[in-house]
């Protein structure tokens, strides 16, 4: 008996360690986005060809709940590239009209496709 106790405690204290560093965003230091571009690797074979996109994290008013972020790639192809996989992966994104090297997602929006892969459905 005290060794499934024993046990219990120490798999929820690797679930959480496991779990904070990906859940909280009010670090400085975000791993929300590698996190989330790990998983979209694992799925999407041609992203492994893509220069990694420069990363700016900001708050929008209204959302202070749910962090931005605007990425910044060095080609114009590789944002298509990036934005075949979040369509078939259902992450919703944002574009620019003047701007067709920048992209933007949410937060909660790469959190959700993080559960959604755990999940496995």
């Amino acid at each position: 008996m005290k060794t499934k106790k024993t046990f219990f405690i120490l798999s929820c204290v690797l679930i959480a360690a496991v779990a904070v560093p990906v859940l909280s965003a009010e670090e400085q230091e975000d791993r929300v986005f590698p996190v989330f571009l790990t998983g979209l690797l694992r799925k999407h074979e041609e992203l492994k060809t893509l220069a990694m996109p420069d990363v700016e994290i900001h708050n929008v008013e209204g959302y202070e709940n749910d962090a931005l972020y605007l990425l910044t790639f060095i080609k114009p192809d590789d944002v298509q590239v990036f934005i075949a996989a979040l369509r078939e992966e259902n992450v919703p994104f944002g574009t620019f009209p003047q701007r067709e090297k920048q992209l933007v997602l949410f937060y909660t929006d790469m959190i959700r496709f993080l559960f959604m892969d755990v999940i496995g459905l």
